[in-house]
């Protein structure tokens, strides 16, 4: 035999045996035609067992140029590698040499490429295990492929022996080298999977390689995406086989095997996950990537592209039935005692992302719907059902409503039927709920209130309706957390009479399970989280707790808690005062682990402001940094409490303790830097309601007074430092805060107190004056910023503008407007009907005077001023314009009296009195005139405190006023005929000619006006002769 070969060829081994007599050889025995035939037959099979192609080709072709080596085929390079021996010539070739082995050209032809196929797989160096090609696999592998179109062209090719040859090796089959095979049209993965009767060692070899390419994907490397590819296909074609409906059979067409063998996959990745979950997963681990990775794929761009919606809907909902059922180990009485340990922020990242994607395919009702039916059908894990309502109720819109309406029919159907199951499930979701805090549902104690506190609850409807419920409150209190037990004490269901005992006996054996826990009502603490996670304090230490938590109030509020002044003579404070320190300083040491986290938590949400409109995703790390809040704090919601204290704030000297300082720094600054990135990517229409769960968050645990104590430091005191993107991210949330006015606590500003407590809009409003040129300009930045983003933001609800916005700074707006700029004191030539301006302020570097010009001439603005309330009037204009100091004003002596005699004379006098002007009236204007000055100078007689908050002083404001006689042309009131200056207003309140509460009824009597008041220069000798009584 001619040239080198290696080990001993399959012939040679078949002449060795004695099957093939060698040339010359004497046979030792002659068979009869029925046993040549036989051996001719064992002979056939050894070769197709044992056939090396590649020795046999060199050893039956005798001329050297007509050798056939499939090795130099595959291994050429380039596209003309086989120009020389065309697929005629390769099939011709093996067909000869079929036909000298007696067995069929396919069968051959299919060894030949398995032979090749195994080869290439083979060929890697890199050590196990491996499911990727290298690019020299590849390269090897596309040419053998082609190869075996042609032949399958020539029906030269067998797949099903092919397959059955591929089997024989299957640990060195490469994942993507059979991808491969599917994707060229050799041989389709269905085909090779169902060509083996083993279908357990198929899932087992399919989810391991799966398991692996998983890992390789969240690995950056040069081959990520054909890594992503693969499992693309395989997913889409698993889905498709497995739940993809088709008359008569499953998938679209295939065999029950195939649908099986997807079918177990699918469960068995998901399976594996979750397991590892369970087990303690470590982030970063091969585990918890290829996890990662495997939930990768119910994302939209993974699947949608070929998957129809019913498709996809079954699929998801076969998954989440597998999760809510997987390994249902905890029982009833397991879930109430552990359900606190199951909240959002608790869940591993892994499962409340899955949760996620799923969400997106179902609608909520249909949600709801496939829980409930689980529920009822099925054993269920009640970590993860528990974890799911948690992460329904932190990503779904509307959530509060769709938890509030299951819970209804859950309650309404378990007194109906006297259900336990329905009424154990509906307190199980409503706690949980509960749990993700006041932002996004009312606290336990809330609920149980408003569901059982009246006579219009559910359980007042008959005697056995009350038994019913307090049966199930008494089985549930060996299982309760203490919390719980306090809630049902503290707010017990309302019974009538009649049925008191049954009240009576249940608040008995709750509070004797309190007392076995070591918890009395008398060592309640004051200001008990009732939708707290966390365990009840010791009595030992409640006190000192309680005492913390009182000063901390104190400081805000400046008004002795209630709860105090309710509290037992017994209850053991007293001592605990004078070891309290106020602030309630933290260690250092305990403080800066919670810190990391929080401070982690917000860049993780800066992270996920690429997309504003991933609602789940942003409200989930919404929810993340408010549990860190939270941890950080050490404070909580009282929900034992009716109404939030009002707050309390001194604006001339604001003060906050150095860590809180540092939280809300934190806090205001991310959320500065999530709107500027959020509005580089969309408007605030498109990004969805993240600010709104932020703001929500931030004010969710008391921690309103230190975020208003910071706005007032910014705004109030250090607002000409502020850059651009402070000002628009403290406007827009100080809209936010307005849109929650309804649940936010009214501020005091002093002391002394105002009369009346203020809504946040109007206290935000109190801390932009106009009374400087900077701090005039420091407004027009803000309001211009605020309004510009309400516009944008709530274009289509009035309602929501009007709460989130004062009509004190609209009006200001209006007057620095009319004061600065000239051109907006003409008419405008036409209205600019795009969208109000919002993406120009966010520019690196704002051109202020632009955008506030850009927004006057917007017709969403005037459509806003025309509503009521909200266009400034001559009073308005008059109690502002008194109120800035000449000293340091924006304009020149010359151009405060051009503005002047325009604003009287042009705008205000001629302004209809429906619109705030005076109907031509000059009587009535300078009546207006001295009721505002009057004002001025009373607001002047309250201390130092009243000025500072309008940052006036009342000795500058009467010589300011002499100014304001000027400004009309022709008024007899020459310069040589100007009063005397004008006493204080603390004089003119206390110590003038008129007392103040008869100088109203004298300041215009009819006799000295009458008809003589009838033209302009009448106002100024009017305003001359009041200012001289």
């Amino acid at each position: 035999m001619r040239g080198e070969r290696g080990p001993l060829s399959t012939l040679s081994y078949v002449r060795s045996r004695g099957a093939i007599p060698e040339e010359g050889r004497v046979e030792r025995q002659k068979l009869s035609p029925e046993g040549e035939q036989k051996v001719r037959e064992s002979a056939v099979r050894l070769l197709r067992r044992h056939l090396n192609l590649n020795d046999l080709i060199l050893e039956v072709e005798d001329p050297p140029c007509d050798q056939l080596c499939l090795r130099q085929l595959i291994d050429c390079d380039g596209p003309e590698a086989h120009t020389k021996l065309s697929s005629s010539l390769i099939g011709s070739a093996l067909g000869d040499q079929a036909t000298r082995l007696g067995i069929p050209v396919a069968v051959l032809s299919s060894q030949v490429v398995a032979s090749g196929f195994m080869r290439i797989c083979e060929a890697d160096t890199r050590p196990p295990p491996k499911v990727l090609l290298t690019p020299e696999q590849r390269k090897k592998l596309s040419s053998l492929l082609e190869i075996a179109q042609n032949l399958l062209a020539q029906s030269m090719f067998s797949r099903l022996y092919f397959c059955q040859e591929l089997w024989k090796a299957q640990n060195s089959l490469l994942l993507e080298a059979v991808w491969r095979l599917h994707v060229q049209n050799v041989v389709s993965i269905p085909e090779l999977l169902e060509s083996r009767a083993d279908t357990q060692a198929v899932v087992v070899w399919l989810c391991k390689d799966l398991g692996l390419l998983c890992e390789q994907i969240e690995v950056p490397c040069q081959h990520a995406e054909v890594a992503r590819a693969v499992l693309a296909d395989l997913v889409q074609m698993f889905v498709l086989r497995a739940f993809q409906k088709s008359e008569g059979l499953k998938g679209d067409g295939a065999p029950a095997q195939m649908a099986q063998i997807a079918a177990t996959v699918l469960e068995r990745m998901l399976a594996s996950t979750l397991e590892a979950m369970a087990a303690g997963l470590q982030e970063g681990s091969p585990a918890y990537k290829a996890g990662s990775c495997w939930f990768g794929v119910f994302s939209g761009p993974m699947c949608q592209s070929i998957l129809s919606a019913e498709t996809l809907k079954r699929w998801f909902c076969h998954t989440l039935t597998q999760i809510l059922t997987h390994k249902p180990v905890l029982k009833v009485s397991d879930a109430v005692q552990m359900q606190r340990e199951w909240s959002f922020a608790r869940t591993p990242a892994l499962l409340s992302g899955l949760y996620r994607r799923l969400f997106v395919i179902l609608s909520p009702e249909e949600l709801v719907g496939h829980l409930q039916d689980v529920l009822e059908t099925q054993e269920v894990n009640w970590r993860h059902v528990l974890s799911c309502v948690s992460t329904l109720v932190i990503c779904l819109p509307d959530a509060q409503q769709l938890v509030n309406g299951w819970v209804t029919r859950l309650l309404t159907r378990a007194f109906e039927s006297w259900d336990l199951d329905s009424m154990v499930l509906a307190f199980l979701v409503v706690r949980q709920a509960a749990l993700e805090g006041p932002a996004v549902f009312p606290s336990y104690a809330t609920w149980f209130q408003a569901t059982f506190g009246s006579t219009r609850g559910i359980h007042s409807c008959s005697k056995k309706a009350l038994v019913f419920l307090f049966k199930f409150l008494s089985d549930l209190v060996p299982f309760e957390v203490p919390r719980y037990l306090q809630v049902h004490i503290l707010h017990p269901p309302l019974v009538p009479g009649k049925y008191r005992t049954l009240l009576t006996d249940y608040v008995a054996l709750a509070k004797t399970r309190l007392a076995d826990l070591k918890v009395s009502i008398e060592n309640m603490g004051l200001y008990e989280d009732l939708s707290s996670a966390g365990d009840v304090t010791q009595p030992q230490s409640q006190a000192s707790q309680d005492v913390e938590k009182a000063l901390t109030v104190f400081e805000h509020t400046g008004k002795v808690p209630v709860a105090i002044l309710e509290a037992s003579p017994i209850v053991k404070i007293t001592p605990c005062l004078s070891d309290a320190a106020p602030g309630g300083e933290v260690e250092p040491s305990c403080a800066e682990e919670p810190l990391d986290l929080l401070m982690a938590a917000l860049q993780e949400l800066r992270a996920s402001m690429t997309d504003p409109t991933q609602h789940d995703v942003l409200s989930a790390q919404v929810a993340m940094v408010s549990e860190r809040l939270h941890s950080v704090l050490g404070l909580s919601e009282d929900v034992s409490s009716g109404e939030a204290a009002p707050v309390q704030l001194s604006i001339q000297a604001p003060e906050l303790q150095p860590r809180e300082q540092r939280v809300v720094d934190l806090l205001l600054t991310s959320f500065c830097q999530n709107l500027m990135a959020a509005s580089s990517v969309a408007p605030p229409d498109r990004q969805g309601p993240w600010a709104t769960h932020f703001v929500r968050a931030l004010c969710g645990h008391r921690f309103l007074p230190a975020v208003l104590t910071r706005l007032c430091q910014l705004l109030h005191h250090q607002g000409p430092s502020l850059s651009a993107s402070h000002v628009l991210g403290l406007a827009a949330l100080a809209v936010h805060l307005g849109e929650s006015r309804s649940v936010l606590p009214k501020v005091h500003v002093g002391p002394p107190a105002p009369a009346r407590g203020l809504p946040i809009p109007e206290f935000i409003d109190s801390l932009l004056p106009c009374v400087a040129q900077q701090a005039s300009a420091l407004c027009l930045k803000f309001s211009t910023a605020a309004i510009s983003y309400s516009l944008c933001k709530f274009s289509q609800s009035h309602e929501l503008l009007h709460s989130c916005l004062s009509p004190g700074l609209i009006k200001k707006f209006q007057f620095i407007m009319f004061r600065w700029f000239p051109e907006a004191r003409d008419p405008p030539s036409q209205e600019d009907l795009a969208s109000p301006p919002w993406r120009p302020l966010c520019l690196p570097s704002v051109d202020w005077r632009r955008a506030a010009l850009c927004l006057w001439k917007q017709r969403a603005l005037k459509e806003l001023l025309k509503q009521e309330g909200l266009q400034l009037t001559y009073r308005d204009w008059l109690q502002l314009e008194i109120e800035i100091q000449p000293e340091v004003d924006s304009l020149s002596d010359i151009e405060r009296q051009d503005f002047q005699q325009w604003a009287i004379h042009q705008h205000f006098l001629p302004m209809p009195s429906a619109a705030g002007g005076c109907d031509g009236d000059l009587e009535a204007a300078c009546t207006t005139l001295v009721d505002v000055l009057m004002d001025f100078c009373q607001s002047g007689s309250q201390g130092p405190c009243a000025n500072s908050v309008v940052g006036i002083s009342s000795p500058g404001a009467p010589q300011h006023l002499c100014t304001k006689q000027r400004p009309i042309p022709g008024s007899r009131l020459g310069p040589d005929r100007l009063p005397d200056p004008v006493p204080p207003a603390a004089h003119l309140c206390s110590g003038g000619r008129t007392p103040p509460h008869s100088f109203r009824a004298a300041r215009l009597p009819p006799s000295s006006l009458g008809n003589r008041v009838s033209s302009e220069d009448e106002l100024c000798w009017a305003v001359d002769e009041t200012l001289s009584l």
